[in-house]
């Protein structure tokens, strides 16, 4: 139960985190509705969802040894990164720091659909 559960949370946070991503990216708000946002969702997703993928990796070390798994943990940390350092530079609000969030939010969302992609083609 325990198991399913957090393998539950981790889908649902994983696909809230990417539509917010997304959203932020397609629909480009003036940059307060963005901050309240990423504050509100994409930031707590960005910590929540690589903690429930290490508690699920705790139940199966075996998965270690896969290639897949050490790539999917390897971007998920880089996009973990990038949504940090897109919220840092929206908080700096500089008149050229809005394209630099907008590059790093693209980044963002390329690697979450890259660690997507590795989960369901890994066979």
């Amino acid at each position: 139960m325990y198991d399913l559960a957090l393998r539950f949370f981790h889908v649902v946070g994983m696909l809230i985190w990417i539509t917010s991503a997304v959203g932020v990216f397609v629909v480009r708000l003036d940059s307060q509705k963005i901050r309240t946002l990423i504050d509100k969702i994409q930031m707590p997703l960005a910590f929540f969802v690589p903690l429930t993928g290490c508690l699920l990796l705790i139940e199966r070390p075996h998965l270690f040894s896969e290639v897949w798994m050490i790539g999917k943990l390897v971007l998920s940390i880089i996009a973990s990164g990038c949504a940090i350092s897109s919220r840092l530079v929206l908080m700096a609000d500089g008149p050229g720091d809005i394209k630099v969030f907008y590059r790093y939010q693209g980044l963002e969302i390329i690697l979450l659909l890259s660690v997507l992609a590795a989960v369901f083609f890994h066979a």
